[in-house]
């Protein structure tokens, strides 16, 4: 009789496997369903827009407008964690569209003590290896990209199309 159960659970092991296999592939099946129609769902229930609406069109920087170039003061800076004293010197110019010179130039004159700030804060943050070659070169002048159009503009649109070094020298 021993022997006649053995088979019997074997049996009923591989019954189970087989059914916690085949609940496991639904609940993949339905999570991809899901997956895939919830954006017609969330579509469906906002419901169409008002008759004779357009959509709202994203906010496009004009990219044919000509460009203008506003230099910007010398920045000298102590790199951070060296066991010499490092300095990064700096002479940028910022890129703008030519129809924002004005007001541009405005913000930076009421601006140029918080910019310097924020410049120097973050270079002392970092090390002439972080500095390095084309990348670090880029990574710096993105950050001091940002570091400008946050300061100057709290609207989000960046009027601030570019931060060019016109001197770049670690000393």
């Amino acid at each position: 009789m021993a022997t006649e159960e053995k088979p019997e659970s074997a049996n009923e092991k591989k019954g189970g496997l087989l059914s916690k296999l085949v609940l496991w592939l639904v609940v993949v099946v339905v999570s991809i369903g899901g997956g895939f129609a919830t954006p017609i769902v969330v579509a469906k229930l906002t419901g169409p827009a008002a008759p004779g609406t357009a959509p709202p069109a994203a906010v496009k920087p004009n990219t044919v407008e000509d460009v203008e170039f506003i230099d910007f003061d010398e920045i000298v800076a102590v790199l951070g964690k060296s066991k010499f004293s490092r300095y990064l010197k700096l002479n940028l110019t910022v890129q703008v569209a030519k129809s924002q010179r004005s007001v541009v130039e405005k913000k930076i004159a009421q601006r140029t003590a918080v910019l310097r700030n924020r410049i120097i804060s973050h270079i002392a943050e970092i090390t002439e290896e972080d500095l390095a070659g084309q990348h670090g070169h880029n990574q710096l002048r993105r950050h001091i990209h940002t570091i400008f159009n946050e300061a100057l503009f709290d609207d989000g649109i960046e009027r601030i199309q570019d931060v060019l070094f016109r001197e770049f020298q670690v000393q």
